[in-house]
């Protein structure tokens, strides 16, 4: 008899205490540590689990060894704009009923060029918890950007999971990535957290915290990348009362700096208890002869500087994963072949 086990995102919230380090495909292609792959929008490869085994041999249903039930079904739907699907679904209760989970997964193309892989996975216990993944990936045209063209080539992947429990405990990450065949990337992600109700988190960390980050780049040498994240918490560290506090920055290079700058950084940290509220401020100007304007203040007058300096004005002009990178990481989803709608006619079969 066959055994599985699932590990659900609402089991792990501890984790959802605690600040991951943000990285995007591009900082992560070629690393190798098992640890670090859950920093990044996932591959088709690491979203698919070992539900995808029940019933490939044929079956439509089946118990495992620790009394689980299990279904499976699949078919063929067209969609809209003459996309065809073939899909595939998985549900399973646990022996007492406590447990209720299912996974869906599908491909679907077109007659011309576009293509997709996608996944949903979810689940529910008796104890209150809930989760949610998702992830898909797509191939096409982006008719925007003109006809036929490297410009109008795009791939773009997204990947969203959701987990709470019944403390009210919350974890929430949606990552978006697109990459244009001629150069332009963009790509976002946001994390957001909070401990259960009651809870008083540890020293130094959050009960509540946010985090989004964004970068892009053009294609022709210009970069762009944002950092917005807060926290705060409801009992201060030494039993009083709560505090907030954040930062964030941004840097703007090429095409996307303005007054003629080569390039520009600005950014802000705060710390706020009881309404007396701390920031420091501060922002570089880089101009094209390699003069750089320095300058920031503390709000409360205990630091203040507006210095000029020579330096060489680097910047990432381009990514280090881009649109063949996004090529080559893909196979299953370049790999599928165009599909013409047959009429409006849907087909369902069983496995």
């Amino acid at each position: 008899p066959q055994t599985l086990n699932l590990d659900f995102q609402s089991q792990m919230q501890a984790k959802g205490t605690k600040e991951l380090a943000l990285a995007f495909e591009s900082q992560t292609a070629t690393q190798e540590k098992e640890e670090e792959v859950d920093q990044r929008a996932p591959t088709e490869a690491e979203f698919a689990t070992a539900v995808r085994e029940l019933g490939a041999d044929g079956e439509v249903h089946g118990e495992l060894s620790d009394g689980t039930r299990w279904w499976r079904e699949a078919g063929t739907s067209e969609l809209e704009n003459g996309r065809i699907c073939e899909w595939t679904l998985v549900r399973g209760q646990s022996a007492d009923g406590s447990v209720e989970w299912e996974e869906k997964w599908w491909s679907s193309a077109d007659a011309f060029d576009y293509k997709e892989l996608g996944a949903i996975k979810s689940g529910r216990d008796g104890h209150g918890n809930v989760w949610q993944e998702s992830w898909s990936e797509i191939s096409c045209s982006d008719v925007s950007r003109g006809f036929f063209t490297d410009a109008s080539k795009k791939i773009e992947r997204s990947a969203n999971k959701w987990g709470a429990d019944a403390n009210g405990a919350e974890w929430h990450e949606d990552w978006r990535e697109a990459y244009w065949g001629d150069g332009v990337v963009d790509r976002e992600c946001f994390k957001k957290s909070c401990i259960g109700k009651n809870k008083i988190p540890e020293d130094g960390h959050a009960s509540r915290w946010n985090h989004n980050w964004k970068e892009k780049w053009d294609g022709k040498g210009g970069c762009m990348k944002t950092n917005d994240s807060w926290a705060d918490r409801d009992i201060g560290e030494d039993g009083g009362s709560g505090r907030s506090w954040g930062e964030r920055w941004s840097e703007r290079w090429g095409s996307y700096a303005s007054h003629g700058r080569q390039g520009e950084r600005e950014g802000s940290t705060w710390n706020d208890r009881d309404g007396h509220k701390f920031t420091k401020d501060w922002g570089e100007e880089h101009w094209p002869d390699g003069r750089v304007r320095k300058y920031g203040h503390s709000s409360d007058g205990s630091d203040n500087w507006d210095v000029w300096e020579d330096s060489d004005g680097w910047w990432e002009r381009h990514p280090s994963f881009g649109w063949a990178e996004a090529v080559t990481h893909s196979p299953q989803l370049m790999s599928i072949k165009p599909r013409k709608a047959k009429g409006s006619e849907k087909k369902k079969k069983k496995m």
